[in-house]
């Protein structure tokens, strides 16, 4: 699965394809067109998930998971659950 990785200082975007993914998840991701990037902050990764859903402000609907040495897996898949949550009550 391919994410957006943003590299610090000055956040230049570099397209990694990441393969230890849940199939499910993957699946999930690209059925529902949501945007997965990544940036590493303060020694610990965070990820983002964007809907493609924007707010009443206009900003972007987007879900947010620090890693906190939780594998790839783990992470995608709480990402998975905040955008199926999300794109249900829609």
């Amino acid at each position: 699965m391919q994410v957006t990785f943003y590299k610090a200082p000055h956040g230049v975007k570099e397209v990694l394809d990441i393969a230890h993914v849940n199939p499910e998840d993957e699946k999930f991701f690209i059925e529902n067109s949501i945007v997965i990037s990544m940036e590493e902050l303060a020694g610990d990764f965070v990820v983002y998930a964007d809907t493609g859903y924007e707010n009443e402000d206009g900003d972007p609907e987007e879900f947010i998971e620090i890693a906190q040495g939780r594998s790839c897996p783990e992470v995608l898949k709480a990402l998975r659950i905040s955008c199926e949550e999300f794109l249900n009550a829609q």
